[in-house]
């Protein structure tokens, strides 16, 4: 014999026992917020690094590495004032925009800036060894520092394809 939802409820009710309350169905507003939740996307690397302000320190203390490392002495030369600064600048926007933060890079592209500076694969592990100090100052953590150094690796070929 079969039965029914509607006969087994009558049947329980009959016997004195309450059925538990039908489940209560989300709101729409509920809905979306865990239907957002659960797409949500992990933070980019340029939050992950602290956004804006945590970028703008670690380019400025790079760049004061870069500049002050002897290995550069002769490439990097006149490298000071207002051309420091919008080194810094397109530095950071470069960075901003490849690690997901809203920036724009625009004007001279990465491998126009370096044609003909002739730098060296010895040159490049100082720039990455500099950039390195320069996360470890600012408290990069080590995904993030590792991130970084896949965005600047991806730069590599453009930089000393003037050797």
């Amino acid at each position: 014999m079969r039965l029914t939802l509607a006969a087994m409820l009558l049947l329980v009710s009959a016997c004195g026992h309450k059925a538990p309350p039908p489940a209560e169905e989300p709101t729409p507003a509920e809905q979306d917020d865990a239907s957002v939740a659960a797409t949500a996307s992990p933070k980019s690397l340029f939050e992950r690094l602290g956004g804006e302000a945590s970028l703008q320190a670690i380019v400025a203390t790079f760049s004061a590495n870069l500049v002050s490392d002897k290995r550069f002495a002769k490439s990097h030369a006149k490298l000071k004032g207002p051309k420091l600064e919008a080194y810094k600048s397109a530095l950071y926007t470069q960075l901003c925009e490849a690690s997901g933060g809203d920036c724009k890079l625009e004007g001279t592209p990465v491998k126009d800036v370096h044609k003909g500076m002739k730098l060296t694969e010895a040159q490049w592990e100082a720039f990455t060894q500099d950039f390195g100090l320069a996360l470890d100052e600012n408290k990069a953590g080590e995904s993030e520092k590792t991130d970084i150094q896949v965005l600047l690796g991806n730069l590599k070929a453009d930089v000393l394809m003037g050797k």
